[in-house]
C-alpha cells in the first residue's frame, strides 16, 4: 500500500438543498459546509515490490535494493541474485563477506549454485595480501614463518596467535573471520563474549539471517519484532498477518483474534460495523452511512436521553426511539438528510412518562420515576398515579392512601407486602356479635387494620365476634336459663339456648316431660311399650305424608292447567287434614272404627288399581273426574279417623292387632292416589 502526500482537493459546488431557489442572497448558503469522509485515490509505482513509496516518479527503495525502478542491489550486496520481492518474500539483496579485506564484489551464477544455492558473491580487488572468493586466503610471497603479524582481534578471537599456515586466528563462538572480527552467517552482536544466533522466526522471516549489529530479522510483509514473531500494528493473525477490518473506523485490531480496538466515530463491534447504544446508521466500509445521533429527545451526552437504541423503519424515513422503562414510546418522523425532526405525538422522543411513573423529563435533570405504591397498582394504567406528584390513584387489593399504604375500611392485613397471604384481607365479622357502631351493613364490619380483631359485644369471644363466652348463648348472649332438676350440663346450646336435657325430659329450659313418656315434670315415667310400636307407624305415615307436600309444592312451581287448578287446590286441603291427623295421637281411636278404616283403605286401594287399567284408555278430564271420586273416598277416611283417635288405650291388645293390619294394608297406601293423579298431569 502506498503513502500518499501533498494530495490536493478542489470543491466547486454546495449542496444547497434546494434554499437558494427560495432566496438568492449569500446568506442562504452560508450555513452550509463541505465534509469529506471517505476517497479513494488510485495509482502505482512500478518498483518490483521492493518500495512502499515513490517520489516524483523514482521508487524508495527497500531490502537494500538500487535503481530507478529497484531493478538492481546496492553495491557490494550481490551475495544473492537480484529477485523481485514476491508475496511475503522480499528477496532482499544480501551483503557479500570479503572479511574487511574489500569494498566491492559481484554476483557469479556458477559459485551460487556450487554452494547450494547459499552464496554466490565474490570479492573484488583483495587487499591486505588477502585472496580467495571471500579475501579468506593469505597472498602469495606471504612467509610461512609468520613474519607478518596475526592481527587477531581482541574482542573475537581467543588470544592473539594465529595459524602458521594461513594467519587464521582462534575464534570464540560464533564468531568468523581470519581475525575472528565479525559474525558468523545467522549470528550477530559482535562481542567479547561472542556472537548471539539471530533466532529469526522461520514464520515471519525471510531468512535466517539478521542485521550483524541489530540482530533485526527479515520480516515477511505484516510481521515485525527483531525477531519478525508477531504481527505489525494494523495487522493480526502471526503468521498469516492481515490487515485489521474495522470499516475505516479504527487502525488497530487485536493480533490473535482481529477483533478491533478503539473503534472511532461512534462505532463498536468486532470489525466497528454497529453503532454504540444510542446512535442509529449503518457504519460499514462502502455503505456510506454513518452513525448519528438518536435525538431521545437531546442525543447521548446531553443529559436528557432516556433511550439506549433507535432504528429507522424499512424504506422510509421513520426513526424509532426504543424508550428506557418508564418513558412513552411513539414513532417520530426525521428527514435523515437534513436532521430536520417533526414530532407529531407529545412523548414521541420518549419525553413523557409511561402509565405507573411520575415525573417530568421535559426540564433539566428530570426523570420518570416508578410510582411508589407498595405494588398495589396497575403500572399499565394511565390513571393509576399522578404523573406529576406520583401520588397513588388508582390503588388496587383493598388498599388506600398516597402510597397505597393502608387497607380500606372493612379490611386488615400489610397493605405494603406482595405477598396475597399478607395484604388486606375482608373482616371476617359476625353482626350479630359485632357491636352495632362497627357494622354499617350485615356483610360490612370493620375491624382492627393489624389483627383483624372485630369490636365484640359483651358475652362475646373470638377474632370474629362468633362465639360465646362460657355458659352464655347466642340470644344477645345471655345466660343460660336452664332447670337444673332437668339438665345434664350447666353449659347450654351457644346459639339457640337450648339446654341438654336428661333422658325422659324436654323443652328449651328442659323443664317438662318429652313425648313418650307421662307424669308430671321432673317425675316422668316412660309410656307402655305399645306406645313405641303406634309411634313407628305414625312416624312413617308422617314420611308418606311430607312426601306429597313435596309433590305438591313442585306442581306449584311447575304450574296446571286451568280446568285442573280447583281439583289439586282440593287435594291440597285434604292432605293437609291427613297430615293433621297424623301429628295426632291416634292411639285412642275406636276399634270398631279402626276396622271400618281399614276396610275403606282396602277399598281405595281396589279403587286405585281400576283406574291404573283405565288409564291409557281416558282423556284427561276422565282422568280427573275419578280422581275426585277417590279423593271422597280420602275424605271419609280422614273423617273416620278423626274419631277414631279417643281409643288408643281403651283396648290394648286389640289396638296393636289393628296397627298391624294397617301397617300391612299402609305398604301401598290410599294417599298414593294423589301421586299417580299428579304424574298423569
Amino acid at each position: 500500500m502506498l503513502k500518499i502526500t501533498n494530495l490536493r482537493m478542489k470543491f466547486t459546488k454546495l449542496h444547497t438543498l434546494g434554499d437558494n431557489l427560495l432566496d438568492s442572497r449569500d446568506e442562504v448558503t452560508q450555513k452550509y459546509y463541505y465534509s469529506l469522509y471517505d476517497m479513494v485515490v488510485r495509482g502505482n509505482c512500478f518498483c518490483y515490490g521492493h518500495a512502499s513509496e515513490c517520489v516524483y516518479g523514482r521508487c524508495v527503495c527497500n531490502h537494500n535494493t538500487a535503481g530507478l525502478n529497484c531493478e538492481q542491489c546496492q553495491d557490494f550486496y550481490h551475495d544473492l541474485p537480484w529477485r523481485p520481492a514476491e508475496g511475503r518474500n522480499t528477496h532482499s539483496c544480501k551483503k557479500c563477506e570479503c572479511n574487511q579485506h574489500s569494498t566491492t564484489c559481484h554476483f557469479d551464477m556458477a559459485v551460487y549454485m556450487t554452494s547450494g544455492n547459499v552464496s554466490g558473491g565474490v570479492c573484488d580487488d583483495c587487499q591486505h595480501n588477502t585472496i580467495g572468493r571471500q579475501c579468506e586466503q593469505l597472498g602469495a610471497g606471504e612467509c610461512a614463518s609468520g613474519t607478518s603479524s596475526c592481527q587477531c582481534d581482541p574482542q573475537g578471537s581467543l588470544s592473539a596467535v594465529c595459524e602458521s599456515s594461513g594467519g587464521q586466528c582462534q575464534c570464540r563462538p560464533n564468531v568468523v573471520g581470519r581475525n575472528c572480527d565479525h559474525c558468523a552467517p545467522a549470528m550477530y552482536l559482535f562481542s567479547p563474549a561472542g556472537c548471539r544466533s539471530c533466532e529469526c522466526d522461520p514464520q515471519g522471516s525471510v531468512s535466517a539471517f539478521c542485521h550483524e549489529a541489530t540482530g533485526q530479522c527479515d520480516c515477511v510483509p505484516g510481521a515485525m519484532g527483531r525477531q519478525c514473531s508477531h504481527c505489525r500494528p494494523g495487522f493480526w493473525g502471526f503468521p498469516h498477518c492481515r490487515p485489521c477490518h474495522c470499516n475505516g473506523h479504527s487502525d488497530q485490531c487485536h493480533s490473535q483474534t482481529g477483533e478491533c480496538q478503539g473503534c472511532r466515530d461512534f462505532t463498536t463491534g468486532h470489525h466497528c460495523e454497529r453503532c454504540l447504544d444510542g446512535y442509529h446508521g449503518d457504519p460499514e466500509l462502502g455503505s456510506g452511512g454513518h452513525c448519528r445521533p438518536c435525538l431521545c429527545p437531546d442525543g447521548p451526552q446531553s443529559g436528557r436521553q432516556f433511550s439506549d437504541s433507535c432504528y429507522l423503519l424499512a424504506n422510509t424515513n421513520q426513526l424509532v426511539c426504543v424508550c428506557s422503562p418508564g418513558y412513552k414510546v411513539f414513532v417520530f418522523i426525521a428527514d435523515i438528510n437534513s436532521l430536520l425532526v417533526s414530532s407529531p405525538h407529545p412523548g414521541a422522543r420518549c419525553d413523557e412518562c409511561s402509565p405507573g411513573y411520575f415525573g417530568n423529563p421535559l426540564v433539566p435533570g428530570g426523570r420518570c420515576l416508578p410510582c411508589q405504591c407498595n405494588g398495589n397498582i396497575d403500572m399499565h394504567d394511565p390513571g393509576s398515579c399522578d404523573a406529576q406528584t406520583g401520588a397513588c390513584l388508582g390503588c388496587l387489593h383493598h388498599t388506600e392512601g398516597y402510597a397505597c399504604q393502608h387497607c380500606k375500611v372493612g379490611y386488615y392485613g400489610n397493605a405494603t407486602t406482595q405477598s396475597l397471604s399478607l395484604s388486606c384481607a375482608e373482616c371476617m365479622c359476625y353482626s350479630v356479635g359485632t357491636v352495632a357502631q362497627a357494622c354499617s351493613s350485615p356483610d360490612e364490619c370493620e375491624c382492627s387494620q393489624h389483627s383483624g380483631q372485630c369490636p365484640c359485644k359483651p358475652n362475646v369471644l373470638g377474632q370474629s365476634c362468633n362465639r360465646c363466652a362460657p355458659d352464655t348463648f347466642l340470644s344477645v348472649f345471655p345466660a343460660c336459663d336452664c332447670d337444673p332438676l332437668g339438665i345434664s350440663s350447666e353449659q347450654c346450646h351457644r346459639t339457640t339456648g337450648q339446654c341438654t336435657c336428661v333422658e325422659g325430659v324436654s323443652g328449651l329450659r328442659c323443664d317438662k316431660c318429652a313425648r313418650g313418656y307421662q307424669g308430671e315434670f321432673p317425675n316422668c315415667e316412660p309410656c307402655h311399650q305399645c306406645f313405641a310400636v303406634w309411634e313407628t307407624v305414625v312416624g312413617e305415615l308422617s314420611n308418606q305424608t311430607q312426601l306429597l307436600e313435596v309433590q305438591v309444592m313442585e306442581l306449584q312451581s311447575s304450574g296446571v292447567t286451568t280446568p285442573y287448578k280447583e281439583l289439586v287446590s282440593s287435594l291440597e286441603r285434604n292432605t293437609k287434614a291427613v297430615r293433621d291427623i297424623l301429628e295426632s295421637n291416634p292411639a285412642a281411636m275406636k276399634l270398631e272404627e279402626i276396622q271400618e278404616l281399614l276396610h275403606e283403605i282396602k277399598y281405595a286401594q281396589k279403587t286405585i288399581r281400576n283406574l291404573q287399567k283405565i288409564k291409557k284408555k281416558t282423556c284427561m278430564m276422565e282422568t280427573a273426574e275419578v280422581a275426585k271420586a277417590a279423593l271422597d273416598e280420602t275424605e271419609r277416611a280422614q273423617s273416620i279417623a278423626k274419631d277414631a283417635l279417643e281409643l288408643a288405650y281403651n283396648n290394648t291388645k286389640g289396638t296393636l292387632d289393628l296397627v298391624k293390619s294397617v301397617s300391612a294394608a299402609w305398604s301401598n297406601p290410599f294417599l298414593s292416589l294423589y301421586i299417580t293423579f299428579r304424574s298423569k298431569l
